[in-house]
C-alpha cells in the first residue's frame, strides 16, 4: 500500500465518525434513552416513592462515571482497543435491553382509573392526595381516541403523524397554561447549566489554590463520595422521614417520646411538644427540592468566594449535599403531569439538558480563560456565573407551591378574614 492509499484510509475514520452523528435526530442519543427510563419508571412507580429510585439512577450514573476512568486507563496500558471495543459491546447490550423492555403505559392507565372511581366523590380541585394533582390536567387534555381504538404500530403514517401533531399541540396548550410546570422546567434548565461548573473544579483546583494535579484528583473523589452518600441514604432517609414511613428503631423512640402526653414543668406550664405531620409525597419532593437548591446555590457560591483550601473543601461538600436537586424537581414534574404527556415532557426535559450542557461548555470555559487572564480572585469567575444561575433556579423552586400548601393557606385566609369580618377573597398563587 502507497502513501496516497495509507492517506486516504487515515482520513476514513474522521468521516465515518461525521456519518454517524448524522442518527441522532431519528433517536435522539442517550438523553432520550434516559427520558424514556425515567417514563417507565414514573408509570409503574408511585409518586412517594418515585423520588428516591430517580436517586438511586443518579446514584448509579455517578458510580459508573466513577470507575469506568480508571479501568480504560488500566486497559489501556494493554491496547488502546480494548476499552473502545468494550464500551461498544455495553452500548449494544444496553441497546438490546431496551428491546425486551415491557409497555408500561397501560399500567398507568389502569391505576389512575382506579383511582378515580376509588375517589369519584372527591371534588377536582382539592388536593386531598397527590396523585390527583393531574387530575384537573386530565379533564383538559383527553387522549386521541385513534390511540385507543387500535395499536399505534397498525395505524397508518398519516394517522400517526395526525396524532402525533395533536399530541404536540395538547401539550404546548398544557405548557402554558400551567405556571408550575412552566417555573420547574425553566429551573430545571438552569440547574444543568450551573451543575456543570463542577466539571472546572480540577483545573480550579490547581490554579487557585496551587494544589499538584494528582492532588486535586483525590480531593475531587470527596464530593464525588459525599453525593453517593447523599443520593443512596440521607435523601431517603429524609424522604421516608417526611412522608412518616421511617422504620428506624431510634427515630420511632425519638419521636414517640416527644409526641407521646405533653411534658410540663413543675410550675404545670407546656414545656415542649413535637407533631411530625407526615407530608404528601407532593409537598415532600417539593422541601426536598427547596433545600437541595439552597446547598447547591450556597456551596457553588462557597467555591467562588473561598480564599483559603478549607473554604473551597466545604463548599465542594455542601454542592454535592444538593446534588438531588435534578432528581427531585423530575419527580415533581412528572407528577405535575399527566400519563398523557408524560413520555413527551421526560423528552422535552433530555433535549433541554442536552441544550443547556452545549450552551454551558463554551460558557463557562470562556469564564474560565477571562478569570485566568485577570489572576487572583477572578479565577472563580465561572462559578460566579454558575452561583448566579443557582440562584435563580433557586428562588424559582421557591416560588411553586404544592397543592396541600395551597389548601393550606386559602384556609388560613378565610379565617383570617373571618376573624377580620372581610371578604373571602383568596389570591392567585402559582
Amino acid at each position: 500500500m502507497g502513501p496516497k492509499t495509507g492517506a486516504c484510509a487515515s482520513g476514513v475514520g474522521v468521516y465515518v465518525a461525521d456519518v454517524c452523528v448524522v442518527y441522532y435526530p431519528i433517536g435522539g442519543g442517550g438523553g432520550i434513552i434516559a427520558a424514556m427510563l425515567y417514563t417507565f419508571i414514573s408509570d409503574i412507580v408511585p409518586i412517594a416513592e418515585r423520588a428516591t429510585l430517580f436517586f438511586q439512577m443518579h446514584a448509579t450514573y455517578l458510580t459508573a462515571r466513577m470507575i469506568s476512568g480508571p479501568i480504560a486507563g488500566s486497559l489501556m496500558v494493554t491496547s488502546p482497543w480494548i476499552p473502545l471495543v468494550l464500551s461498544l459491546g455495553l452500548m449494544t447490550l444496553a441497546a438490546a435491553t431496551t428491546l425486551v423492555f415491557p409497555e408500561t403505559r397501560h399500567l398507568k392507565a389502569q391505576a389512575s382509573s382506579t383511582k378515580r372511581l376509588d375517589n369519584e366523590d372527591i371534588p377536582a380541585h382539592l388536593s386531598t392526595d397527590d396523585e390527583d394533582v393531574g387530575k384537573p390536567m386530565l379533564s383538559s387534555s383527553p387522549p386521541p381516541l385513534s390511540s385507543l381504538t387500535q395499536p399505534q404500530a397498525q395505524q397508518p403514517i398519516t394517522t400517526r403523524i395526525i396524532d402525533l401533531a395533536t399530541s404536540l399541540r395538547s401539550f404546548t396548550h398544557f405548557l402554558t397554561t400551567n405556571k408550575r410546570i412552566c417555573i420547574l422546567t425553566l429551573a430545571l434548565g438552569l440547574v444543568v447549566i450551573g451543575k456543570y461548573a463542577q466539571v472546572l473544579l480540577l483545573q480550579y483546583a490547581t490554579k487557585r489554590f496551587h494544589y499538584s494535579w494528582s492532588e486535586a484528583s483525590y480531593l475531587l473523589t470527596i464530593p464525588n463520595f459525599t453525593s453517593l452518600i447523599t443520593l443512596l441514604f440521607i435523601l431517603p432517609f429524609v424522604s421516608s422521614l417526611l412522608l412518616g414511613t421511617s422504620s428506624s428503631p431510634l427515630l420511632s423512640t425519638f419521636s414517640s417520646s416527644l409526641s407521646s402526653d405533653t411534658s410540663h414543668t413543675s410550675s404545670g406550664t407546656h414545656f415542649y411538644h413535637l407533631n411530625l405531620t407526615p407530608l404528601t409525597p407532593l409537598q415532600k419532593d417539593l422541601n426536598l427540592a427547596r433545600a437541595s437548591s439552597l446547598l447547591l446555590t450556597l456551596g457553588c457560591l462557597l467555591i467562588a468566594l473561598a480564599t483559603t483550601r478549607l473554604g473551597f473543601t466545604s463548599g465542594m461538600i455542601l454542592f454535592a449535599l444538593g446534588s438531588g436537586l435534578g432528581s427531585t424537581l423530575r419527580s415533581l414534574l412528572n407528577a405535575l403531569v399527566d400519563e398523557e404527556h408524560m413520555g413527551l415532557l421526560n423528552s422535552v426535559v433530555g433535549w433541554l439538558e442536552m441544550v443547556g450542557i452545549m450552551v454551558a461548555g463554551p460558557v463557562l470555559a470562556e469564564g474560565m480563560s477571562e478569570g485566568l487572564r485577570r489572576g487572583g480572585g477572578w479565577v472563580g469567575l465561572p462559578f460566579w456565573m454558575a452561583g448566579g444561575l443557582l440562584t435563580g433556579a433557586s428562588g424559582l423552586v421557591w416560588v411553586v407551591r404544592a397543592g396541600g400548601e395551597d389548601e393550606k393557606g386559602k384556609r388560613e385566609a378565610n379565617v383570617n378574614g373571618r376573624r377580620e369580618g372581610g371578604g373571602d377573597e383568596e389570591g392567585e398563587e402559582v
